[in-house]
This record gives structure tokens, sequence and C-alpha cells, in this order.
């Protein structure tokens, strides 16, 4: 875990595999879609702004490991950060 460093605010993200994938899945492609109609995404643009490479995704558990993530699109409106939209693409294995 020393890769974690000081980032200490992390958001939990559940993969519901019950709801349409049908099974417990391992290197399964999931998009992210971050606004705040999904939720309270706030937080996340409030903490990483425009610096779409300043934040990680990682497995739960004592030993978490990074997973690979790919960003697509990331908005962030300084204005009104409700309206600010990420679209991260990454795998459910490492």
């Amino acid at each position: 875990m020393a890769w974690l460093g000081t980032w200490a605010k992390r958001i939990k993200l559940d993969i519901d595999y019950t709801s349409g994938i049908g099974a417990s899945v391992t290197h399964f492609p999931v998009s992210i879609h971050l606004k705040n109609a999904n939720g309270d995404s706030t937080k996340v643009f409030e903490e990483i702004t425009t610096n779409s490479r300043k934040f990680a995704i990682a497995t739960s558990g004592s030993s978490p490991t990074e997973l690979k993530a790919e960003v697509e699109q990331w908005e962030y409106d300084s204005g009104t950060v409700a309206n600010s939209v990420g679209i991260i693409h990454c795998s459910t294995g490492s």
C-alpha cells in the first residue's frame, strides 16, 4: 500500500454484478461516469479540479491493488462544480 502514500480521500465504488452482468467477473471493463446526477461526485472534482491524473482506482481490502484506468473525458466546471463531468474506463482486475 506504499503507493497510496498520503491519499486520504477515498470514495467507494461498488459494481453490482447481479444487476446485469450475471456473475462475478475479473478483468471486466468498467466505465465510471462521474456527474452530480449519479450521486455526489462534486467532492471528486473539488479535490482534483483540472488535474485528471491526480486520482487512482484500486481494489478494496487490506492490500489494495491499483487498477489501470484511462480518462476519456474530464470537464471541470469551476463556476458550478455540480456541472462537472468525468468518464473513466478501468478493469476489475489488475
